[in-house]
């Protein structure tokens, strides 16, 4: 039933860091995929559905020319609980590599 819903309904995800954690949008995405979501629907919700909902999407929510290239690298598909954070790019710049610590 999720499936069907998230063709009709766009889809996203949210938090109110610094109150709460943006690790829990980790959780939220399992949650969903757990409850019925495909994986490319909750990855999309995280994503660029965020990023349309914001009204941000000509600035980011994709990887594609022209884009602030904000992203992360994880040693495991990101919807795997156990899923650690490799290394983190902001504008294209590495701010976070698990090896190195705080970069940025």
């Amino acid at each position: 039933m999720i499936n069907c819903l998230s063709t009709i309904f766009p889809s996203f995800f949210c938090t109110d860091h610094p109150v709460s954690s943006t690790s829990h949008l980790t959780l939220e995405g399992c949650l969903a995929v757990r409850e019925g979501m495909a994986r490319q629907d909750v990855l999309y919700a995280l994503t660029t559905g965020a990023a349309n909902f914001l009204g941000i999407a000509h600035k980011t929510g994709a990887i594609r020319d022209g884009l602030l290239a904000d992203f992360v690298i994880w040693d495991k598909h990101p919807l795997n609980l156990d899923a650690q954070v490799v290394a983190t790019y902001i504008k294209g710049t590495k701010v976070y590599a698990r090896e190195e610590g705080l970069t940025q």
